[in-house]
């Protein structure tokens, strides 16, 4: 399978370069904009471009100090020619800085968007190399953010069960998440469903349990675009509100499903 590669010298610290390749804030300011992004193995981390239509979502497999390893993980809207590529790369020392070798590995055909990929990653490895010197020109991909807001998390409020949220009926129910809350069908049974929006996740189950005691929490990249979406579908959420949760300051929004689950939407600030 052929492989893109790419090497610079980097006139920074080696804690600068893996700052820029592997943190939310670090990835925005020379990629894109809209990105979602947590140095974590295991995390996928989205990104966003073409005001939200296409979307690569990248799982973090290895990270440490010499550097790091992704695979492109099938989603929505991730070009299938991108799903099961790599992203490589290792901090070298050098004489004044470190290179940085960095790889797209395992394309399976070279007559798509590999090449214009390679052009891009020539320039985008500058732009990184800017930002970690000190010299930022900003992200390749600068328009703004989709205004759809990415889920990056999901999480049991008390004792919800995230994989076995209540409902009374499940076909209307998965409707609902899928057609209103803009989740997608990952797998489905007689009696319960998985479903999937960026990296929450969570499952509907005909379980006798009432959905009136079930709640939980799903952390957003832009609390604003979601109470947007959520009014544009029908959903009455109340208004945006600071609240503090173990020492930490949260922007959030409350909203209920029809069938009982109670939601709170939330974005750390």
């Amino acid at each position: 399978m052929p492989d893109l590669l790419h090497q610079i010298l980097i006139e920074a610290p080696r804690e600068a370069v893996l700052r820029a390749l592997t943190t939310q804030e670090g990835l925005q300011s020379w990629w894109t904009a809209a990105v979602v992004a947590r140095p974590q193995v295991g995390h996928i981390n989205i990104f966003g471009f073409e005001e939200g239509e296409v979307e690569f979502h990248f799982r973090v497999d290895e990270l440490g100090e010499q550097g790091g390893r992704w695979t492109c993980v099938a989603a929505p809207k991730v070009p299938e020619e991108w799903v099961g590529t790599v992203i490589h790369f290792t901090i070298e020392s050098a004489e004044e800085g470190v290179a940085l070798r960095f790889g797209h590995l395992g394309w399976r055909r070279t007559d798509g968007a590999m090449t214009r990929c390679n052009a891009v990653w020539g320039e985008l490895m500058h732009r990184l190399r800017d930002f970690a010197e000190g010299r930022s020109r900003g992200p390749y991909f600068a328009d703004k953010p989709s205004d759809t807001a990415i889920f990056s998390g999901a999480y049991p409020i008390g004792n919800t069960d995230m994989s076995n949220l209540p409902v009374k009926h499940l076909g209307p129910a998965i409707g609902y998440y899928t057609r209103v809350l803009g989740f997608t069908l990952v797998s489905k049974t007689e009696k319960s469903a998985a479903l999937r929006r960026g990296q929450a996740q969570i499952g509907l189950a005909e379980n006798g349990q009432d959905p009136e005691q079930a709640s939980c929490y799903f952390a957003v990249s832009d609390i604003e675009a979601l109470h947007r979406e959520l009014e544009g579908a029908g959903i009455e959420p109340s208004a945006i509100r600071v609240d503090e949760h173990e020492g930490k300051q949260y922007r959030v929004c409350f909203a209920r499903e029809p069938y009982g689950v109670c939601f709170c939407f939330g974005k750390q600030i």
